[in-house]
């Protein structure tokens, strides 16, 4: 088990630019408050970089760290159509795991505080239909694909993650094939799913029926920023959201630093959601949406 039982928060950390990342300081701060987890995120894959940032945070701090690799194949012509890499090709799925099995056994000094994810990588997003280039995707295929990843990714605490654009892109039912397809594949592990945008850019349609089409996994949905925590706390919640994904800083929240505002918006969220019903107890009450996938 990575995750423990009563975490709803998961704290976003940029590594693209150093701005963009979280200190060490403001880190101790975000944990004084209850924080246990980072997830590292929209980094584009430099081992040396890489390393060394965890290396800071699991040295300084005892959080725990979700690793997204879905920028680490390294890039190789024959892999493309067009700008799109061709997942029909079983030498980029074997990369993908040869790498993924690299840096597991890189990282093993460290692995109970450590869970890499992998997504389906679609020209900077995750199975998003209008980026398909002219190629075709099909729902099995990528279904298919994703689960070979994930025969290794579960092996680390028993756990599927899963990261997309469910309501964005003309993806929803794509992702109900995907979803259904790890659930019957992986019966026995926890799952979690990370929605980044739920309450904008999205299809509000889809966003409302997501969450109850997919009742098994556990979805952390993005907030919008730390204000999203308590302006759309019960709208996530009264949607079935598991918990939240938030960015303290970001270029569009306009934050460089952890303030104390910011804490206390953190602190009484980690609070509120530790009242909420637990996982079985939260489906009871949840209707189907019918008219979906």
């Amino acid at each position: 088990m990575f995750l423990e039982k009563d975490e709803r928060l998961l704290i976003m950390d940029i590594m693209t630019e150093p701005y963009l990342q979280l200190s060490i300081s403001d880190l101790q701060k975000l944990e004084g408050v209850g924080v246990k987890t980072l997830h590292v995120d929209n980094f584009e894959f430099n081992l040396p970089d890489w390393e060394s940032r965890i290396d800071n945070i699991l040295e300084n701090t005892n959080l725990k760290l979700i690793l997204p690799i879905w920028n680490t194949p390294p890039p190789h012509r024959n892999w493309f159509i067009g700008r799109e890499i061709n997942y029909e090709d079983p030498m980029v799925g074997e990369s993908i795991d040869e790498i993924t099995l690299l840096l597991l056994d890189h990282l093993d000094y460290a692995k109970d505080r450590l869970q890499l994810t992998y997504a389906y990588n679609l020209g900077g997003e995750f199975i998003w239909i209008e980026n398909w280039g002219g190629h075709e995707h099909q729902n099995e295929m990528i279904a298919e694909f994703v689960i070979e990843r994930q025969k290794i990714l579960s092996s680390q605490h028993n756990e599927v993650w899963m990261v997309a654009h469910d309501a964005m892109g003309g993806t929803l039912h794509t992702m109900l094939v995907v979803n259904n397809a790890l659930h019957a594949a992986f019966p026995d592990c926890e799952h979690y799913r990370i929605q980044h945008h739920y309450f904008a850019w999205v299809n509000q349609q889809w966003t409302d029926a997501l969450l109850r089409r997919v009742l098994w996994a556990k979805y952390f949905v993005g907030s919008e920023w730390v204000a999203g925590l308590a302006s759309n706390y019960d709208r996530g919640m009264g949607h079935g959201a598991w918990g939240f994904l938030t960015s303290p800083i970001h270029t569009k929240a306009k934050k460089t630093y952890i303030d104390d505002e910011m804490l206390a918006t953190i602190d009484v969220a980690i609070e509120k959601l530790s009242l909420e019903p637990s996982y079985s107890e939260a489906w009871e009450e949840r209707p189907l949406v019918e008219g979906f996938g």
